[in-house]
């Protein structure tokens, strides 16, 4: 399984929840690609932005791309909702982003926006997608403390071009 594309609606104890909002969509990063081009980066949305893993005894409502058994989460699926504008913005604006681990010691990208009085990360990679590159959102985890302390960041360009040039995944 892949990280997909093109989210379908999922159906959860007698509801619908629409994933339209997550189908994966391009922009530009203007000037940003070899010879000065636009570089093209395209986002995609894993199932963990609107799911958690399921522990023993939980519903399992979904499979994510390496097979784990999910359940819906409405507190994700909420701040999912907002993803697409947040990493759009990200994006357009050449944001600001660290490197973080993950919990398996393995390293992401971060991005840290506020939602309705909370902080909430958002871990994510690039990719090669020639004829750019692609933006995977990888997952969104409620946080609390200051998680920007001593961390170096660069801009969104800095990664999606080292991507780019480098043909390999950052980070």
């Amino acid at each position: 399984m892949s990280i997909p594309l093109i989210h379908k609606p999922l159906f959860v104890e007698g509801e619908t929840h629409s994933l339209g909002h997550l189908d994966a969509k391009g922009y530009d990063m203007v000037g940003k690609s070899k010879d000065g081009c636009d570089l093209r980066v395209v986002l995609r949305f894993s199932t963990h932005v609107f799911s958690d893993r399921a522990t023993h005894g939980q519903r399992r409502d979904l499979q994510d791309h390496s097979g784990t058994w999910r359940t819906f989460c409405p507190d994700r699926y909420a701040v999912s909702l907002l993803l697409p504008q947040v990493m759009k913005n990200f994006v357009v604006a050449d944001g600001h982003a660290g490197i973080s681990q993950d919990f398996n010691k393995g390293s992401n990208l971060i991005l840290i926006e506020p939602v309705e009085g909370e902080s909430w990360a958002v871990f994510f990679c690039f990719e090669p997608s020639p004829p750019g590159v692609l933006l995977t959102v990888l997952s969104v985890y409620a946080k609390t403390g200051n998680m920007y302390a001593s961390k170096k960041f660069n801009r969104a360009s800095y990664y999606a071009r080292k991507c780019l040039f480098s043909n390999e995944r950052v980070p």
